[in-house]
């Protein structure tokens, strides 16, 4: 691996490490505006089964639905806005059994 390869490699990595870390903000965002206790009760509702609690089960969530974020003009709507409606949605579809 040349030093171009390993600078590409780097800044991959420390893309994705930026991206992971403005989920699990967005995450814990979304939990406080919507009154997810701690725990980890919504791991295998709204995560995979291998998230450690709640935020990381709401960020996992985020990565497969949060695509929005990103193809959103801040100016057309807001994303956080949109991402609570969503999660609400599917919070209260669990609740209710649906």
């Amino acid at each position: 691996m040349n030093r171009t390869d390993l600078n590409k490699l780097l800044a991959k990595r420390a893309k994705q490490a930026a991206h992971k870390k403005k989920l699990h903000s967005i995450a814990e965002t979304l939990a406080i505006r919507l009154h997810v206790r701690q725990g980890r009760h919504l791991i295998w509702e709204l995560g995979s089964g291998t998230q450690k609690d709640n935020i990381e089960a709401i960020a996992y969530w985020l990565a497969k639905h949060g695509h929005y974020i990103e193809d959103t003009d801040e100016k057309e709507s807001d994303p956080l806005n949109y991402l609570h409606n969503k999660l609400n949605e599917k919070l209260l579809s669990l609740e209710l059994g649906d």
